[in-house]
């Protein structure tokens, strides 16, 4: 029987010519009980090399059956042997303290599984080597490719969440079905329709489905091939509707209407003759529903300010008074009336347009009134022998002057312009007379005799025209307020931010309407208010229709003919508390139908044509 020594000594395992292939294993007895000598043998089952690297000093026959010789009394650097299994590969050491190696466990080369933190450390060092070879830098500040696949995961999240919402979104919310809803949307054509008993009846826009309906029902969506199973009624509503209305929970109305007054150069010429022309209006009117934006160099027309204005072939004088912005006749062929004013003959006039003309106050003309019994002696004692009709002028403590003018039975007090005016008309040829204090203080004092608390306290100062050709009357009053904010404003540009004169929108009604409807017009998109006309005065207490006016400049009028009860057509739009607005500016937007249950319910073989039209071009140029 031949016998392969174990030589755990030696940095290789060598077979020797005495290893050799054995007939039959090793009695259990050998197998079991541990080897004493070093010259004692192991008999493996099959034949084969004996390999062991020089760390383990392991030798070990690769049998399928395992039969390692272990060496288990101590040998050189105190190593022990022992018979082991299958699995167990590990050469045991003693600890020696004069060998810094010794102690070890040293793993024998077999077959066993990876683990996963094998596999994670190569992974590490392999792209720590790609790091230092490609960046030729070993620090590895960053790992960039440990991230690399972050977007394409975070992206597969994204998706997925997406996906799962959608499926949530169809299982809430599920595809609707004709009986779902009054008015039905086609989710492929976008056709509208609202349920007329058990048929389906064609409708131009949601906002007649509601008023047909009675409610502000929204559309519901619905296949082709559902709304095809029900019977097709007539087309009924209202034509050009508007196509949806949104109610407004803000409870300030702010309106103004601005002149754009072409001037010099800029007023139109007839090409034929090359003279200015009245064929195009030398006005321009912008109608704006929302805060204004005022530019640099915008004014207030307040105090002493004033604007000389033509309409109707006659001049106007718009100043400020008593803190109201008002209009009055003005004859400037009057020298006395242009001097008191401190008008220039050549003042400039510039056109003022029907709306701006009709949203100021209206006053008397600046003029000489009617001053009944002039020349009369007075109803009243004194000793001066006053006629009725004389201006009187008291000097005052200051250094100023006040003014009077003799009625039938007192004295009134006026301004410096309205005795400038009035001495024209005095019967005393000097004009002005000088009075006493004390004299004057014993006359009795009366007001209103004489027409003329109107007339502006001093002279004025007319705006240029040339340099801010813009006028705009702004209103505005909080819903609950008993009162309104009226000012005017003269400047250089419309009062709006460059964007929002961009997005102003040209009513093509303009241009035969003689200045009944506005040239432009400008409301927030998406926006569109609900009103009731009042009065253009401050305190103005009047309630008369109710309009919607829709951000495309169209007003349409609210009405509740065909309803039971009050207030039902704003009820089935969604409206409700409707704020002020002035008539003399909502005017000037386009007309469009009247909004009522009862024009909602009327059929049609066909739309009408609107007799207001004009092309475009379909590319926006």
């Amino acid at each position: 029987m031949s016998r392969a020594a174990c030589a755990p000594a030696s940095t290789s395992c060598r077979t020797p010519a005495s290893c050799a292939p054995s007939s039959r294993p090793p009695a259990a007895s050998a197998t079991s009980e541990s080897v004493r000598s070093t010259d004692r043998r192991c008999r493996p089952r099959r034949s084969g090399r004996c390999y062991a690297p020089s760390s383990s000093r392991t030798c070990a026959w690769p049998t399928r059956r395992p039969c390692a010789c272990r060496r288990t009394s101590p040998g050189r650097n105190g190593t022990s042997w022992r018979r082991v299994g299958r699995s167990d590969r590990v050469a045991e050491t003693t600890p020696d303290p004069s060998n810094p190696k010794s102690g070890l466990q040293e793993r024998v080369r077999g077959f066993r599984l990876t683990s996963k933190y094998q596999k994670s450390g190569e992974a590490y060092l392999q792209r720590r080597n790609e790091e230092a070879l490609v960046r030729r830098d070993t620090r590895w500040i960053d790992d960039v490719k440990k991230f690399q696949g972050s977007p394409l995961y975070m992206a597969l999240a994204a998706g997925l969440v997406v996906v799962l919402g959608c499926v949530i979104a169809a299982v809430i919310f599920p595809a609707g079905k004709v009986g779902d809803g009054d008015i039905i949307q086609d989710s492929q054509t976008g056709a509208l329709y609202v349920k007329v008993g058990d048929a389906l009846s064609p409708i131009p826009n949601v906002v007649s489905g509601q008023l047909i309906v009675g409610t502000p029902a929204t559309p519901v969506l619905a296949k082709s091939a559902e709304i095809e199973k029900l019977p097709r009624g007539p087309l009924v509503g209202i034509p050009y509707a508007p196509t949806a209305i949104r109610n407004s929970t803000s409870r300030m109305s702010q309106w103004a209407v601005c002149d754009t007054t072409a001037t010099g150069s800029a007023v139109p010429l007839d090409p034929s003759t090359g003279l200015p022309t009245t064929a195009t209006s030398a006005v321009k009117v912008t109608v704006i529903g929302g805060a204004l934006t005022p530019a640099d160099g915008t004014d207030e027309l307040t105090g002493d300010r004033a604007r000389v204005v033509a309409f109707d072939n006659q001049t106007w004088l718009v100043y400020s008074d008593a803190g109201v912005v008002a209009r009055a006749r003005l004859d400037l062929g009057n020298s006395a009336i242009r001097e008191a004013l401190g008008i220039s003959i050549d003042q400039r006039v510039i056109p003022m347009s029907s709306g701006l003309f009709n949203a100021l106050a209206a006053r008397e003309p600046i003029d000489v009134p009617p001053i009944m019994d002039l020349g009369k002696p007075v109803r009243f004692p004194n000793t001066e022998k006053l006629l009725v009709g004389t201006t009187l002028r008291v000097a005052t403590v200051d250094g100023g002057w006040t003014y009077y003018v003799v009625a039938a039975d007192g004295v009134q007090q006026v301004s410096q312009t309205a005795a400038a005016i009035l001495q024209t008309a005095s019967p005393v040829r000097s004009g002005v007379v000088e009075t006493e204090a004390s004299k004057a203080n014993q006359w009795p004092k009366v007001g209103g005799r004489i027409a003329v608390d109107h007339f502006p306290a001093g002279k004025v100062r007319i705006e240029d025209t040339t340099s801010d050709p813009v006028t705009c009357l702004s209103w505005s009053r909080d819903g609950d307020a008993p009162t309104a904010e009226q000012k005017v404003l003269v400047a250089g540009t419309v009062p709006l931010t460059a964007e929002q004169s961009a997005a102003r929108i040209s009513l093509i009604g303009a241009a035969g309407s003689a200045g009944t409807i506005a040239d432009e017009v400008y409301l927030p998109a998406n926006s569109g208010r609900y009103v009731y006309a009042t009065g253009s005065a401050k305190d103005s207490r009047e309630h008369s229709g109710e309009f919607w006016i829709a951000d495309t400049g169209i007003r349409y009028g609210i009405d509740d003919q065909g309803s039971t009860e009050p207030g039902s057509s704003a009820k089935a739009l969604g409206l409700r508390d409707p704020v002020p607005a002035p008539w003399t500016i909502i005017s000037l937007f386009a007309q469009g139908p009247t909004l009522s249950q009862a024009g909602a319910s009327i059929k049609h073989d066909g739309g009408a044509q609107d007799p207001v039209v004009a092309k475009f071009d379909p590319k926006g140029k």
